[in-house]
């Protein structure tokens, strides 16, 4: 009968990075439920397990976590209290998040909206409506051309969605709709209103002097860079920046 000497200990560090990457993603899976991980309330400490095993495992997996994965907030509480708890690096990581919106959006949804455009990497987000009727109150906001009334504002959906910048997409997401022939105008108009909403939230983002300067410090400090590397990318983006006035001056203009 062998000793207890002769088992070996397992070290999971040991695992060579491309292992541990896959472990990482099929533990995360765990909390995948119909394409979201759902957030429904939030109090610290109620992220993936595996975030909280040590700091070398949080920083291997934390990037996997926020970047591929979509976040679905289930009102205020949850979805104030879950970007409030990640540090600036995780802010950094999210890419796609969602909105369950069960009745008519109070006001807290326009600031929601100015909180997302402090995450530099977001290109997705989805509204979910489960009140159909909510949603059909809003399609009326856009003319037959598709161009959004100036009493879109109004609401506060759409007048949070117009502060957003820099998407690659978005889409309503309505529960409980049955495309019947009665209801086929409401559903193009619909489409008319989700059209005109994202063209205007994947416009180009704004660059601001202070991102300059800390994208300036950062690459300064990293040792993948040499300074002139990192001169040439603080250059593109100022040359971004001065597209985007030039064409944001020129649409004033042609007003």
């Amino acid at each position: 009968m062998a000793g207890d000497g002769d088992h070996k200990s397992f070290r999971f560090l040991d695992l060579p990075p491309e292992l541990r990457n896959r472990i990482y993603d099929a533990h995360f899976n765990l909390y995948v439920q119909e394409g979201y991980i759902h957030v429904k309330k939030w109090t610290p400490g109620t992220e993936a397990n595996i975030l909280a095993i040590c700091h070398q495992v949080r920083n291997e997996a934390a990037g996997l976590y926020y970047s591929t994965h979509t976040f679905k907030f289930y009102g205020r509480n949850a979805a104030n209290g879950f970007l409030g708890d990640l540090t600036p690096k995780n802010k950094d990581q999210l890419r796609s998040l969602a909105l369950e919106i069960t009745s008519w959006a109070p006001l807290w949804i326009i600031d929601f909206c100015n909180s997302l455009k402090h995450l530099p990497a977001l290109r997705e987000f989805v509204i979910c409506l489960s009140n159909y009727q909510y949603y059909y109150g809003m399609i009326y906001y856009v003319t037959s051309t598709g161009t959004l009334t100036r009493q879109a504002r109004r609401n506060n959906v759409i007048c949070g969605l117009l502060r957003l910048r820099g998407l690659e997409r978005f889409e309503f997401k309505i529960s409980s709709i049955h495309a019947s022939e009665s209801e086929a105008p409401r559903l193009d108009q619909g489409k008319k209103l989700e059209e005109a909403i994202r063209k205007a939230v994947t416009q180009p983002k704004p660059v601001g002097y202070g991102a300059l300067r800390r994208r300036w410090g950062w690459l300064r400090s990293s040792g993948e860079r040499s300074n002139d590397e990192a001169l040439q990318q603080v250059l593109l983006m100022v040359q971004q920046r001065e597209a985007f006035t030039h064409a944001a001056s020129a649409g004033e203009e042609g007003v």
